[in-house]
């Protein structure tokens, strides 16, 4: 007989999938342009507002900047973080960033760069989304291998350095490795550091009161050091510190010798010499250091061209707008360089010599300039000169070092007695 019992129902599976409920649906793309285009307007209100207070230090104007570049990064941060998939948003930021770099006063001058890197990355991002998949795969993945090569670079660019590491380095990756700082630190410290570095720089102020005497301005001077632990630990990673110490490393950097034969070479040597003879009307005579004090190659030291043109320049520029406040206009800034040697073991132990003893200091003179970073006298007879501290006879195992102990001829060559006691920690 047939079966006529009832079939079970067949069970029809859910589908594997189901629709979710809780991802969001992404931005109204013209509701984020209206968002970048606000922060826009803030980074061009800060920029009007500079110009039209034509104030570049510190003061009301520039705190209304502040917060308005604030703001419009904080904004264009949030909008793009919404709608990254939008070409025109990082446009939009992008250009932001970039009006935010003239919207800061001219004190922020690290705020300025980030503002332009940032900038920078908007637009290549821009482009990244404006492309295919495949193709902007393909740059980001150039870009990781290119970057990883560089390290390989940097840890094998110490001498001595093979033929193919010198050649991609100075070639290839060298723009790079000097933007993301990464020749200093693989090898820095391995197997002996050498001297450390200062920067000693004679600020000149010129007061609002006038002078009974002369009918010109006052003045009053002023010496600042760095890197300095104590004053410039402003934040609690210490990078107030560490960029202080970069630049002074970075001032180290000097070019290969002139060669003794050729012409600038001589006038170089002449000029000095008649510095060291005392036959310059007007210029104070400096000595040359003694054959045991440092050897003769060693007395002149001029900078690379990019730290001569763009670094000091730069550097003092700030220095002017940092120290410069109501009623103290920074007007002349007087730059040196000091190798810190370390104390030997032997003078150290039987001789109780100081680490901080001021004849370990090598110092170089590196220009006089304006408060615009102009070099007020590239032909100064003493410029890029080695300015000797010499210790006085019998006088050299004393630990606090006074001045009647060495022979302080920084200060004679400035005018103005340095604090040595300021270099102690």
């Amino acid at each position: 007989m047939a079966d006529t019992s009832p079939r079970p129902t067949p069970i029809v599976p859910a589908s594997p999938i189901p629709p979710s409920t809780e991802v969001l649906p992404p931005a109204a793309l013209p509701a984020v342009v209206r968002l970048t285009v606000a922060a826009l307007g803030l980074s061009l209100l800060a920029v009007v507002v500079g110009l039209v207070a034509g104030e570049n230090g510190p003061g009301p104007s520039g705190t209304v900047r502040l917060v308005a570049v604030a703001l419009a990064a904080v904004i264009a941060g949030g909008a793009l973080s919404l709608r990254p998939d939008s070409p025109l948003v990082w446009l939009l930021a992008a250009l932001t960033a970039a009006a935010n770099s003239f919207g800061l006063p001219d004190h922020w001058d690290s705020g300025q760069m980030l503002m332009r890197v940032i900038a920078g990355a908007g637009f290549v991002g821009a482009g990244l989304m404006a492309i295919a998949r495949v193709g902007r795969r393909t740059v980001i993945v150039g870009f990781v291998a290119f970057h990883f090569s560089s390290l390989l670079v940097a840890t094998t660019w110490p001498e001595s350095s093979p033929w193919i590491t010198n050649q991609l380095g100075q070639r290839f990756y060298l723009p790079f490795m000097q933007f993301t700082y990464l020749r200093n630190a693989y090898h820095f410290y391995s197997p002996e550091p050498g001297p450390a570095s200062h920067l000693f720089a004679l600020l000149t102020y010129e007061l609002d009161e006038t002078d009974p005497a002369t009918g010109k301005p006052k003045t009053l001077h002023e010496w600042v050091t760095l890197p300095r632990r104590d004053t410039q630990w402003k934040d609690p990673l210490g990078q107030t510190y560490y960029r202080r110490l970069s630049l002074t490393e970075n001032a180290v950097r000097a070019t290969t010798d002139l060669g003794n034969n050729s012409d600038e070479r001589a006038q170089v040597n002449r000029r000095r010499q008649d510095v060291a003879l005392g036959a310059l009307p007007g210029v104070k005579r400096i000595e040359h250091p003694p054959s045991n004090y440092e050897v003769e190659f060693r007395w002149y030291a001029q900078p690379q061209a990019d730290v001569t043109r763009f670094l000091l320049p730069s550097f003092t520029k700030h220095l002017a707008v940092e120290h410069t406040s109501p009623g103290f206009k920074v007007v002349n800034v007087k730059l040196y360089r000091a190798e810190h040697r370390i104390v030997t073991t032997q003078y150290f132990v039987t001789q109780k010599l100081s680490p901080f003893h001021p004849t370990l200091y090598r110092v170089y003179f590196l220009g006089d300039y304006t408060r615009e970073g102009q070099l007020v006298d590239p032909q100064d007879p003493m410029l890029y000169w080695l300015i000797p501290i010499l210790p006085r006879a019998g006088k050299l195992k004393l630990d606090e070092p006074g001045p009647e102990q060495f022979k302080d001829l920084l200060t004679e060559h400035s005018g103005y007695e340095f604090p040595w006691s300021q270099l102690r920690p």
